[in-house]
């Protein structure tokens, strides 16, 4: 029974403490996501912006690679 008494009483010790702790931790999760999120779609973003244009590109850098490769295939073909 005194077992059982001192695990009820650590358990209420612990929510007591870690409770409040735990919902303040969710809160600012809450409020970092919403940040976050708003900072990816503000269009104005110059980091999303940026990276954008690079991604762009180096698609557009691999597309013209792909495109000599097959030029150059071609030509070696018709020698």
């Amino acid at each position: 029974m005194l077992d059982r008494c001192v695990d009820v009483a650590i358990a209420v010790l612990l929510l007591t403490f870690f409770l409040p702790l735990l919902a303040w931790y969710a809160i600012l999760a809450r409020v970092e996501s919403r940040r976050s999120c708003s900072n990816r779609t503000n269009p104005f973003n110059s980091d999303l912006f940026s990276r954008q244009i690079s991604g762009e590109f180096s698609f557009e850098r691999a597309i013209e690679a792909y495109e000599e490769l097959i030029d150059s295939t071609c030509a070696e073909g018709r020698q």
